[in-house]
């Protein structure tokens, strides 16, 4: 009669330490950029810097709305973004959970 308790205590004990894996998604995600005042900021390129391993090289261009994209992003995820406009180059940190589809930039 202990046996089988002793068995299904032992079976649901076997992951209890353990970390549960994360999944991971590859997502286009939409971003906005404003400047100071709350514009958006037009003609911005947008390049990652650094990523999750694995990850290519990749940058955009904002358009007149101060929208861009980027492509195949692994989420969730934590990345360094380098904003480089009207002759200033911006570091901005992003992170992005399992189910973003858009993101904001401030510089």
């Amino acid at each position: 009669m202990g046996l089988p308790i002793l068995f299904f205590l032992f079976i649901a004990c076997q992951g209890a330490g353990e970390k549960k894996a994360t999944m991971t998604t590859k997502r286009s995600v939409r971003g906005t950029i404003y400047d100071k005042q709350g514009r958006p900021a037009s003609d911005a390129v947008i390049m990652i810097t650094d990523g999750p391993s694995g990850m290519r090289d990749m940058a955009s261009m904002s358009d007149s709305n101060g929208q861009f994209y980027l492509d195949d992003l692994s989420l969730p995820g934590n990345y360094t973004l380098q904003v480089n406009w009207q002759g200033s180059n911006i570091e901005k940190a992003v992170s992005l959970a399992q189910n973003d589809t858009a993101f904001t930039i401030k510089l």
